[in-house]
């Protein structure tokens, strides 16, 4: 059973980055007391110390992006949320799952990126290194297809690119039945992308009468 949250919030627009923000300047005391202790301190070989400081301060940002403390006591309200804390852009789309949604957005200058967010029974959590794993990488003659899984869940997104621009796109499972799934696109471009629920390795996408394994080769 899910902990009750100590913190849940709302995050206003316009806020983004706060989350990089808040990490570069935790490294920038840390670099500073660190410099002033290395400084006033009887250490002969300050050069070494310093280096070490600046390698340290490096490690803890790194650490502090890949492990985000603020899981531990707060909850988002919405994808929103997590999104103007944590990232720059422009929401294009939130695809929802059942333990997890995804966000695509634009960043500027024809470039798009998207996020995949865990979910708790409190609200929604920062993604971490550890809370989405890309399970699948398939580049070939048909295009370039990535599947994500999201950790402890069922909860599967499915991102493609056809070199082709497909007008009907079905979603097969190993048994050859049909799976119902919303498949979105960007425009009239040859992008696509869906959530799809207990993926196996037999799954296919059918684009206008050409199968697709999604499974990696």
């Amino acid at each position: 059973m899910d902990s009750e949250p100590v913190l849940a919030i709302n995050i206003a627009k316009g806020t983004e980055m706060v989350y990089a923000a808040i990490r570069y300047v935790f490294c920038g005391i840390v670099f500073v007391v660190g410099y002033i202790i290395v400084r006033k301190s009887k250490i002969i070989k300050k050069k070494r110390a310093y280096i070490l400081l600046v390698s340290v301060c490096i490690i803890l940002c790194s650490a502090a992006h890949l492990f985000p403390a603020e899981n531990l006591f707060i909850d988002f309200n919405s994808p929103e949320d997590v999104f103007w804390y944590t990232c720059s852009g422009e929401i294009l789309d939130i695809t929802y799952g059942d333990d997890s949604c995804m966000v695509y957005y634009s960043e500027g200058n024809s470039k798009y990126a998207h996020s995949i967010m865990p979910k708790s029974a409190a609200g929604y959590k920062i993604p971490s290194v550890f809370s989405v794993r890309e399970i699948s990488n398939r580049f070939d003659q048909d295009g370039a297809f990535n599947v994500f899984s999201v950790t402890k869940t069922n909860d599967y997104y499915v991102l493609g690119t056809f070199f082709l621009y497909p007008s009907e796109i079905d979603v097969y499972n190993g048994d050859d039945e049909k799976v119902e799934v919303d498949i979105k696109r960007l425009d009239d471009s040859p992008f696509m992308y869906f959530f799809l629920e207990d993926y196996a390795e037999g799954h296919y996408l059918v684009a206008d009468g050409t199968k697709i394994p999604l499974a990696q080769r």
